[in-house]
C-alpha cells in the first residue's frame, strides 16, 4: 500500500537520508528528503519546510540528530 500524500522530511546528514529512504520505502511511504547541514535553524528550516510543501508535500517532518547523546 502506497500512501497518496507526500511528506517531506529535513534531516541532518546524507546517511540519516539514507536509512530513512529505505525505512519509508519499505513501508510504501512517498516521502521527499532535505539535508541541513550543519545545525538547525530557524530560518533554514523555514527555507526548507517552503520548497518542500512548494514540491507538494502534505506534511513536514524535522529529525534532529541526536548524535548518539542520550
Amino acid at each position: 500500500m502506497v500512501f497518496q500524500n507526500k511528506i517531506g522530511l529535513i534531516v541532518e546528514g546524507e546517511s540519516d537520508r539514507r536509512v530513512l529512504e529505505k525505512v519509508f520505502s519499505k513501508i510504501g511511504v512517498n516521502a521527499e528528503f532535505r539535508l541541513i547541514p550543519g545545525g538547525f535553524n530557524v530560518r533554514k528550516i523555514n527555507r526548507l519546510v517552503s520548497m518542500l510543501r512548494d514540491s507538494g508535500c502534505k506534511k513536514v517532518i524535522v529529525l534532529k540528530d541526536t548524535e548518539c547523546k542520550h
